[in-house]
């Protein structure tokens, strides 16, 4: 019995270890969770911003919201999957049936991305770039610095383990 009891907390370990290293080496849990993203369509660039909520490290399988910034009433949600560098995400705005699937490429280090999106009428190129760099950079421009520490602005969407 005691055999067996090791040999399956032996394995709990390695399965924890193999999945944390993997998801860790595809970068998952460091991408950050505000972003900026400025969709480009016939020449300009329609701005939104978006917060993603949830990170699984284990699919790469994300979700969040977001709105159209010059006028936030204009609200969405998007889910979407990060694979390595790839990432793929659809945007369903709010009180609409107007969606917005979009696909790109993540920069090594984890704060830009770009890429083409679509839907059954338009189509352009995008842009995205995370709103703070890390945490230490949203602090030290906040103006109440203390409350600022306390949250999670610039902090990867799921911390590392």
């Amino acid at each position: 019995m005691k055999k067996l009891t090791a040999l399956i907390g032996i394995l709990v370990f390695l399965l924890g270890f193999t999945t944390s290293t993997f998801a860790g080496s595809r970068g998952w849990g460091r991408i950050q969770e505000d972003w900026d993203l400025a969709f480009d369509y016939k020449g300009k660039d329609y701005n939104h911003h978006m917060v993603i909520d949830y990170l699984n490290r284990a699919t790469g399988e994300f979700s969040g919201t977001g709105y159209y910034v010059p006028n936030p009433s204009l609200t969405w949600t998007v889910a979407g999957i990060i694979d390595d560098s790839n990432i793929s995400f659809r945007i369903d705005y709010d009180a609409s049936a107007y969606f917005v699937e979009v696909g790109g490429t993540i920069a090594d280090d984890r704060a830009s991305m770009s890429g083409d999106w679509s839907n059954p009428s338009q189509s352009g190129t995008w842009t995205g770039t995370a709103t703070w760099k890390n945490h230490g950079e949203y602090v030290n421009q906040a103006e109440d610095k203390a409350a600022a520490a306390q949250s999670r602005k610039g902090m990867p969407a799921v911390s590392r383990k």
